[in-house]
């Protein structure tokens, strides 16, 4: 996301510099065309910056969501279930990187399996 702002900015330096280009030139038509450049840029930086706050925002709710965050969790079956009895949440993610990875039912070679470190449970 980064290199999007980094991108328009330089885009907008080239820009300044033909806009001073195009004020010495007596066209009316380029002039018109540069202000219209102009106002695409600048949208397009804010909309990368829209952008940028929201996959900051989405981060911190994934971080949320799949942390352990004052949960009750209690060890049943090898694996974790939350007071209300939701999960299984990996106990491998959960004991070693404090993340409540949900394991999806998978019916194959595993009853269960963790998507995230493929831990599963017969």
């Amino acid at each position: 996301m980064q290199d999007i702002i980094v991108a328009a900015n330089a885009l907008i330096t080239t820009f300044k510099e033909l806009k001073e280009l195009s004020e010495k030139a007596d066209n009316v038509k380029l002039k018109t065309h540069i202000l219209t450049m102009n106002e695409q840029i600048l949208n397009m930086k804010e909309i990368g910056l829209e952008y940028r706050d929201e996959n900051i925002t989405l981060k911190e709710e994934i971080k949320r969501l799949t942390s352990f965050e004052g949960r009750e969790l209690k060890l049943k079956n090898r694996a974790y279930y939350d007071k209300d009895n939701h999960g299984p949440y990996c106990p491998n993610c959960y004991d070693n990187d404090r993340q409540l990875i949900l394991m999806a039912q998978t019916g194959v070679i595993f009853r269960y399996q963790c998507r995230k470190c493929e831990y599963g449970i017969k």
